[in-house]
């Protein structure tokens, strides 16, 4: 695959996953609470489970890529790294804006973090893939961390620390609601 083409891709890849993630955002609402969907869909409003809007649709985009970009190795680890740091920027982002100004989440201010963080990571995703230097992770170990990382997402769906970051907001509740 040619540098332009792969840029292509990475950025028709990010615009797919925020309007996928925009509305993965919905689908536990349009389930009737299906605890299937739970599992893989936000089941409330805490930060928690809006990270699962970054994590379920880079998983599918990679599974979408895989027939685009030959080297699989650093495919999907470029996938882990996007997870990584969109998850990131985004709790980080909202714990400093709320936490530094005191005020509650802000609607535009969460999706606009949200674009950036899909933003930031799918230019990481895009580095990882194309640069000589960034030496690949066998591609069973990227793919079982990302599986994991599902699993994960799944179990403290149900389970949830009572921790701020698994509390949502408005209500005080932990997991599906």
């Amino acid at each position: 695959m040619s540098t332009w083409s792969l840029r292509r891709v990475e950025t028709v890849g990010a615009v797919a996953v925020v309007v996928a993630g925009v509305l993965w955002h919905f689908v536990y609402d349009w389930s009737g609470g299906s605890p299937l969907v739970a599992a893989v869909a936000p089941a409330n409003e805490s930060v928690w489970e809006h990270l699962k809007l970054v994590v379920v649709p880079v998983g599918a985009l990679g599974l979408v890529e895989a027939r685009w970009v030959a080297d699989r190795p650093r495919l999907w680890w470029a996938k882990c790294v996007e997870v990584a740091t969109a998850c990131t920027v985004i709790v980080a982002f909202f714990y400093t804006y709320t936490g530094a100004l005191g005020v509650h989440s802000i609607v535009g201010v969460d999706i606009l973090t949200f674009v950036g963080a899909v933003a930031g990571g799918q230019l990481l995703s895009y580095r990882v893939i194309s640069s000589p230097r960034s030496a690949p992770v066998p591609v069973a170990v990227s793919v079982t961390a990302l599986v994991l990382l599902v699993f994960l997402f799944a179990a403290l769906t149900f389970v949830p620390p009572h921790l701020p970051l698994f509390q949502e907001a408005a209500t005080g509740a932990y997991g599906p609601t």
